[in-house]
């Protein structure tokens, strides 16, 4: 292999590595305007907000050391929320941010909304051509960026070792 095509190798595994960082970013920052969206939706009388739903999202990244396909995500849990007010974080979860319930404790029926789950599902299902391609090309920048000097170097190299002047 070519110096020239190492350094390509290396610049993909990176621009891959680098997408899937921003892609999990963008896709956390979806699912903090879904719980956003569904606590402008009610105002609570009986109980005061945690706001523990902003936390259901968290950033998930697969990196690759060699030519292949990293991934950016989220995984959307009750396992970063926390209990609240006398409900499991399971059960808070359950009802809120897949249900889009709101209320529902010692506060008689609960009011519904779209629940978050189902905002980031719409979005990132209306938006994932969208948001794949905006990630690859902002990645692909940066590390073009990174890798400019020694990419050229490497081409030099490869073009002296046949003897090209």
């Amino acid at each position: 292999m070519s110096k020239a095509q190492e350094v390509l190798t290396k610049m993909n595994v990176a621009a891959a590595n680098l997408a899937a960082q921003l892609a999990s970013e963008k896709l956390k920052e979806i699912g903090e305007l879904a719980a956003a969206s569904f606590y402008g939706d009610y105002s609570p009388k009986q109980y005061g907000r945690s706001y523990g739903l902003y936390e259901a999202s968290q950033p998930l990244v697969k990196t690759i050391s060699g030519p292949g396909t990293a991934k950016g995500g989220i995984t959307i849990s009750s396992a970063s929320i926390g209990g609240h007010y006398n409900q499991s974080p399971e059960t808070v979860f359950e009802w809120d941010f897949v249900g889009g319930e709101h209320g529902g404790y010692n506060v008689g029926t609960p009011t519904s909304s779209p629940s978050p789950m189902q905002t980031i599902e719409n979005d990132v299902n209306s938006r994932r051509a969208e948001l794949e391609a905006s990630c690859a090309q902002e990645a692909m920048a940066i590390v073009q960026g990174q890798y400019m000097n020694e990419l050229k170097a490497a081409m030099i190299a490869d073009f002296k070792s046949q003897g090209v002047k």
